[in-house]
């Protein structure tokens, strides 16, 4: 009887075993699934970022390209009609007051 129930209780241990052996099987399939989905939607990502990459840098090249002929046809007095002052002319500078660092207590502080 005593190999009886050993024998059984290998049975229910390889029962066991396979049970969790396929449980184990099946988390790994599912993680696995996971993993190239979440690699398919970054390379999908990845695509787009770069086409918009691609708009963006041909939106920017055809602004540098008006930006130069634009420039090319700015004279100064062209710009002195339009109110620009030129800053050589005047000095310009800032001058911070004594008391600017400096500060008091009141006499009734807290």
């Amino acid at each position: 009887m005593i190999f009886a129930k050993t024998t059984t209780l290998k049975i229910i241990d390889s029962r066991l075993t396979v049970g969790l052996l396929l449980a184990l099987a099946v988390a790994l399939a599912v993680f696995y699934i996971i993993l190239v989905n979440n690699s398919v939607f970054n390379i999908v990502a990845r695509e787009q970022a770069l086409s918009q990459i691609s708009d963006l840098q041909t939106e920017l090249a055809g602004l540098e390209t008006s930006y130069l002929t634009l420039s090319s046809h700015l004279t100064m007095p062209l710009a002195l009609s339009r109110g620009f002052i030129d800053a050589s002319q005047t000095a310009v500078y800032v001058k911070a007051s004594e008391s600017a660092g400096r500060f008091s207590f009141a006499s009734n502080e807290l």
